[in-house]
C-alpha cells in the first residue's frame, strides 16, 4: 500500500489576477511573486522550470517534488502572494 501521495508530473499553471486588474507597475509586487517562487524552489517543494509575469496574469512551469501535494503548494503560493500584495497596497 502506498503510504503517501507522490506527484512528479510537471504542471503549467496560469494565474489570473481577480478582475483582470493590473499587477502594479511597480517592481515590488513582481519581486514579491519572484521571491515566493524562489522560496518554493529553495525549500524543495517544487522544481521551477520557467515563469513569466505579465501585467494581469502569471504563467509558470513547475514540477512537484515527492511528498508534496500540488493543490496545497499552489494554494499556499497563491494565498501568501495575494496576502503580501494586499498588505502592501493598504500601506
Amino acid at each position: 500500500m502506498n503510504a503517501g501521495v507522490h506527484y512528479s508530473a510537471s504542471a503549467i499553471l496560469h494565474c489570473s489576477i481577480k478582475g483582470r486588474s493590473k499587477l502594479s507597475e511597480a517592481c515590488k509586487h513582481k519581486c514579491l511573486v519572484v521571491n515566493n517562487l524562489r522560496f518554493s524552489a529553495d525549500d524543495k517543494l517544487v522544481k521551477l522550470y520557467s515563469f513569466v509575469i505579465m501585467n494581469d496574469h502569471i504563467h509558470f512551469i513547475w514540477q512537484m517534488q515527492p511528498l508534496t501535494h500540488p493543490q496545497y503548494i499552489e494554494l499556499d503560493f497563491l494565498k501568501y502572494s495575494a496576502q503580501q500584495i494586499k498588505h502592501d497596497l493598504k500601506k
